[in-house]
């Protein structure tokens, strides 16, 4: 990646880093030089990750009770400056067994949580939006998403936020596709990508294929 170095010293927070793709976000991002803030549910994973570089990424696992939590992270986050925010939760949602209202619920609250922290920061974000599949009506429809990426932009015009579609219900990620889904991603969290509008929707497979 090019200008790496405007990654050195930022505030990270990446929701679902237990994900292969918020594995290698994090340990690039690690790497760059920004502290990364390793939010997801299995706390195992999350250590793991943690483990190589336990200075520059903190693990965070919200268990079942994440909805009492919440209040508490937006009361000790406060103004706290958040610089890069990226919800991979969407992607785990459909990629597991997570139940599909609580994932959803789960992106919404968390995002309206750390608003102060990402108005602090004029936060670069990306949600995570599964691509579509009629079969399955049990999940939140890739619309349900993008209605809550607008309404987001539209409540922190301080706050840039963009979806990236990845594919909905992928058996497995390898480590290329991974770091080339994260490293799409982080272009969209680093200045170069200024050009592009809070709101949009930008497809992986385009920009790959």
């Amino acid at each position: 990646m090019l200008g790496v170095s405007r990654f050195r010293n930022k505030v990270a927070v990446i929701a679902g880093a237990e994900h292969p793709i918020g594995a290698a976000m994090a340990a690039r991002l690690a790497g760059f030089g920004a502290t990364v803030i390793a939010l997801g549910r299995d706390d195992t994973k999350l250590r793991a990750l943690a483990t190589p570089n336990p200075k520059q990424i903190e693990p965070l696992a919200l268990h079942a009770g994440w909805r009492d939590i919440l209040p508490l992270l937006q009361e000790a986050w406060a103004d706290q400056h958040i610089d890069i925010y990226v919800d991979l939760m969407p992607l785990m949602q459909v990629d597991s067994s997570l139940e599909a209202s609580d994932g959803f619920a789960f992106s919404a609250g968390l995002a309206a949580s750390l608003r102060r922290g990402l108005r602090a920061g004029k936060a670069l974000s990306v949600l995570v939006v599964p691509g579509s599949n009629p079969l399955d009506t049990a999940r939140p429809a890739p619309d349900s998403y993008r209605a809550l990426l607008q309404r987001f932009t539209k409540n922190n015009t301080m706050v840039r936020m963009v979806g990236v579609r990845m594919p909905r219900g992928k058996d497995s990620w390898t480590r290329s596709e991974a770091l080339s889904a994260g490293d799409t991603i982080l272009m969209l969290c680093h200045p170069v990508s200024r050009g592009v509008k809070g709101g949009t929707v930008i497809d992986w497979d385009a920009c790959v294929g």
